[in-house]
């Protein structure tokens, strides 16, 4: 029965290391997602792993010759707990994949954000000062976190539930 098991790669090497691991006959799963960066007044989008440093292998570990991986391109080794290889519950990898779009990457903001109509609200600042966030759909007791602008720079805060109010 295959199974999925975890690979440190190399640093910045996750593409690498899951070609070389593809083109021995392994099945490869290493998600990424769209990540914007600033810099300079620009921004862009670029594509990076969700989990540096790591891609994820499906192999028989009693039938395949899984320690060649060890030895590839790109690959520090195969994740092992007291020198035993360990594999992943089979419904990581399925439900890693259930987040995935078109174009190959993963975006859990859909499933984050809120089913309210108000998405937008202010908070209280200080004394007398407002400034308007939005709504991340992300709670815990007492507070949410707000998406905010504060001096050109969006941040994300938490923020007392008491301190907002909708626009």
């Amino acid at each position: 029965m295959k199974e999925w098991f975890v690979v440190q790669t190399q640093v910045n090497s996750e593409q690498i290391a899951a070609e070389d691991i593809k083109q021995k006959g392994f099945e490869v799963y290493y998600p990424n997602f769209l990540k914007t960066i600033s810099h300079a007044r620009k921004t862009k989008k670029v594509i990076k792993p969700l989990f540096p440093r790591y891609v994820f292998v499906s192999f028989n570990k009693k039938k395949d010759n899984w320690t060649k991986i060890n030895y590839l391109r790109g690959v520090s080794s195969l994740v092992m707990l007291n020198q035993y290889l360990t594999s992943l519950p089979n419904f990581f990898v399925d439900n890693l994949k259930k987040y995935e779009l078109e174009n190959g990457t993963i975006s859990f903001h859909k499933y984050i954000t809120s089913k309210k109509k108000d998405h937008n609200f202010k908070f209280l600042l200080s004394k007398q000062r407002f400034i308007n966030g939005f709504y991340s759909g992300i709670e815990k007791t007492n507070q949410v976190k707000l998406l905010i602008n504060l001096f050109g720079r969006e941040l994300y805060c938490w923020v007392s539930k008491n301190r907002i109010e909708t626009v």
